[in-house]
């Protein structure tokens, strides 16, 4: 972490980890980019929700979770697995 100073000359931590320190940062971090992956994916293909839902066999709604970076009902592998 490198602190810095913010507009107002308070304590800004900037950090490449945002989940650092967090219970199973490691975790949560590698999902993120997971899922940042598997809709950088789904972008370049054009690709809307339903057809997302046909590539990758899961439901509509967790496809916009994934989307909106909603991960706690999704493990790593089951990530892995949609890219």
């Amino acid at each position: 972490m490198k602190p810095t100073t913010g507009k107002h000359d308070e304590a800004v931590i900037v950090t490449a980890h945002p989940f650092e320190g967090l219970a199973n940062g490691g975790e949560r971090f590698a999902k993120a980019q997971l899922a940042r992956e598997i809709n950088a994916a789904l972008k370049e293909r054009g690709l809307k929700q339903q057809a997302a839902v046909e590539l990758l066999g899961i439901t509509q709604p967790e496809i916009s979770q994934i989307a909106n970076g909603r991960l706690s009902g999704f493990s790593f592998d089951r990530l892995c697995r949609c890219l």
